[in-house]
C-alpha cells in the first residue's frame, strides 16, 4: 500500500505542480489585464472629467454670448442717442452720403460748402455713432465713407430719406 499512496502522492504533486505551471503561465497575461483594465479605469474617469468640464466651458460660453449680446445692444442703444442729438451739418452730411458710395472728404467738402477739416471731424463723429463706415480704396484717396445699415436707419427713422 505504500506503493500506492505514494504514487498518489507522486501523481497528486505532477497535478499540483502542473497547476502550479499554468499559473505561472498566466500570470503574465493576467497581470497584463489587470493593468489593463486598470488603464481604461483611469482613462474613464479621465474622460468623464472631461465631459464635465466641456459642459462647464459650454455654460460659460452661452453666458458670455449672451453677455455680448447684451453689451452689443447698449453699444447700439448708445450710438443712437447721439446719433438722436445731430445737428443740421451732420444730417447734410448722412444725406449726401446715400446718394454717394465710398466718399473722400475732398468729394464731401465742396458739394456741402464746407471745409475739408470740418468735414472730417463731423465724418469721425458720425462714425463713433456708428452711422458712417470708412474704407481705404487707395493710398492717393485715404478714408472714404459710406452710410452704414445704421445710418440708414437714423435717415429712414426720421423721414429724412
Amino acid at each position: 500500500m505504500p506503493e500506492g499512496s505514494s504514487i498518489l502522492a507522486f501523481l497528486g504533486s505532477i497535478k499540483t505542480a502542473k497547476e502550479t505551471l499554468a499559473l505561472i503561465y498566466d500570470a503574465p497575461r493576467t497581470l497584463e489585464k489587470t493593468g489593463l483594465e486598470y488603464k481604461i479605469a483611469s482613462l474613464t474617469k479621465i474622460l468623464t472629467e472631461l465631459e464635465n468640464q466641456a459642459r462647464d466651458f459650454e455654460k460659460i460660453i452661452r453666458d458670455k454670448e449672451i453677455e455680448i449680446g447684451r453689451l452689443k445692444n447698449l453699444l447700439n442703444k448708445k450710438a443712437m442717442f447721439k446719433a438722436e442729438n445731430l445737428s443740421d451739418e451732420y444730417i447734410e452730411i448722412l444725406k449726401l452720403l446715400v446718394h454717394s458710395e465710398e466718399s473722400p472728404t475732398y468729394y464731401i467738402a465742396p458739394r456741402l460748402k464746407m471745409p475739408e477739416q470740418k468735414i472730417k471731424y463731423f465724418l469721425d463723429k458720425l462714425e463713433e455713432a456708428q452711422l458712417v463706415s470708412h474704407t481705404f480704396p487707395s493710398y492717393d484717396v485715404g478714408k472714404a465713407y459710406s452710410l452704414n445699415e445704421n445710418g440708414r436707419k437714423f435717415l429712414f427713422e426720421k423721414e429724412l430719406l
